[in-house]
């Protein structure tokens, strides 16, 4: 088994697969520590590998110690090689033919498989079926505060119309969660939605008879003019995906979740989309990662 030779090869695939240059590079070399493993193990042909080898290296990676600190491998880093290790057996399989046992080495969490994440098709028919009038206008920025800009359901709720600057193209959310703050992008697209939005639909809004002067700096607002609750925002969202025909359990969370998948999808690297998620632990984020993996996406 020619290490230099397979990891050439894997690269060249990645490439054709049009991955990011960061991933054509990162992906094979951590292949080298599967290889070399296997090679330890006196494990010379691909077809020579087992469930029990797959599950050697797995249990291997969780006592290795770490290169350049003490202690062992964390366990982000350990999924991520993983991932790594079963996505080369896709490369293997499509070029060479051989099926390695490796899925086993991936498990999913129970936490993935409750998770609902809506197609781009799905997102694209929500965005179809909003109207021009007020609500429609703040439907759509509801779409880009949750889905584009990936907020939770409390973020979105407390963000405020000063929290938004159109200019630069960046939210930022002052709590989120543990309080944390962060500072989210977002697209030239959104940024239209919102600055119709802030033009028309919400003053429309605002001049309504119940309107409070003392909420004026939220940015979701709701019929009567005030700050439109996450429950109120909520079911508007249950009345889109049922206008749109769309047969699934969804809440504002599913849209935070889509958005997470759909960058995965799109090759972001796992660090950026931990920070635009504004995730503590990449481990949160790494749920994607399983999504992705088991096709539930769909």
């Amino acid at each position: 088994m020619n290490q230099e030779y397979l990891q050439e090869s894997y690269a060249e695939w990645l490439q054709a697969l049009g991955y990011s240059e960061s991933v054509i590079y990162y992906y094979p070399k951590q292949i080298r520590e599967f290889s070399s493993f296997l090679e330890a193990n006196n494990i010379h042909q691909l077809e020579s590998i087992t469930e029990e080898i797959a599950l050697a290296y797995k249990a291997h990676l969780t006592t290795r110690n770490h290169q350049r600190r003490k202690g062992t491998l964390s366990v982000s880093y350990q999924n991520k090689n993983l991932g790594i290790v079963k996505n080369f057996g896709k490369f293997i399989k499509e070029i060479y033919g051989i099926v390695l046992p490796l899925a086993i080495i991936i498990q999913e969490k129970e936490v993935a498989k409750n998770i609902v994440v809506l197609t781009l098709q799905e997102i694209k028919q929500l965005y179809q079926i909003t109207k021009t009038d007020a609500l429609g206008q703040r439907d759509r920025a509801m779409l880009g505060i949750y889905y584009g800009c990936g907020l939770r359901r409390s973020e979105g709720e407390q963000l405020n119309v000063a929290d938004i600057n159109l200019n630069e193209k960046l939210l930022l959310v002052k709590k989120g969660k543990n309080n944390k703050e962060r500072i989210v992008p977002f697209t030239e697209n959104i940024k239209n939605d919102f600055s119709n939005y802030l033009d028309y639909g919400r003053k429309q809004l605002l001049n309504s008879l119940w309107s409070n002067n003392n909420q004026h700096e939220s940015f979701l607002v709701s019929r009567k003019g005030r700050r439109a609750s996450a429950g109120n925002i909520y079911a508007r969202l249950k009345k889109l995906a049922l206008i749109a025909n769309i047969d699934k359990t969804i809440g504002l969370h599913t849209l935070r979740h889509s958005i997470a998948t759909h960058l995965l999808q799109q090759e972001m690297e796992l660090e950026s989309i931990q920070y635009f998620l504004g995730h503590s632990s990449l481990e949160s984020t790494q749920i994607y990662t399983h999504l992705t993996m088991s096709g539930d996406n769909n």
